[in-house]
């Protein structure tokens, strides 16, 4: 089954990156890196009752950033979001939610997952364009808490894709502009 609107988790290894100055951190984050992503393939599916579609993809490798940039482009197969790894603590259970402008027949404007970030390994989470009525323009965050504690908080800014026209082609895809 193909998975539709989702969040992509993950635990792997990935390099250090400057962050936003609106960006937020809890001090016991060793990295957090952010930015955009090519959509990587889909090898299971969880149960994500706070989402649109009810589910959230896992993929095997965490895919390269091809962008460190906030500015996303609306396009189909395009992703963005972070990795992050925590020193010292776990962050169990990690409470994720992604805010941005209304979405979908019921003009939803938050979906959120559960997870965790465990001392020393690296969490990857990505939200994918998959479907046109997901490719809502304005102001997105992805902000993450464990109990009452601020883990971070990520600003990024969807666009059309015309103003940003190398990083919309980037993934390969053609139909962009029709």
């Amino acid at each position: 089954m193909y998975i539709r609107s989702l969040f992509l988790l993950l635990a792997v290894a990935s390099p250090l990156a400057a962050q936003s100055v609106l960006d937020q951190r809890h001090p016991d984050l060793s990295q957090l890196d952010a930015g955009i992503v090519c959509a990587p393939p889909v090898i299971d599916e969880r149960p994500a009752p706070g989402s649109i579609t009810g589910t959230t993809g896992v993929f095997a490798d965490a895919p390269e950033f091809v962008s460190r940039g906030r500015q996303v482009p609306a396009v189909i197969g395009v992703a963005f979001g972070l990795s992050v790894t925590a020193k010292g603590r776990n962050f169990a259970p990690l409470d994720v939610s992604i805010t941005h402008p209304p979405m979908g027949a019921n003009g939803v404007t938050e979906q959120s997952f559960v997870t965790d970030l465990i001392d020393g390994v690296s969490r990857s989470s990505l939200y994918a364009f998959e479907d046109e009525w997901e490719l809502v323009e304005g102001p997105w965050t992805i902000t993450a808490t464990y109990l009452d504690e601020l883990v971070y908080h990520l600003n990024f800014e969807v666009v059309d894709p015309r103003l940003l026209p190398e990083l919309a082609s980037i993934c390969g895809y053609v139909e962009l502009f029709s």
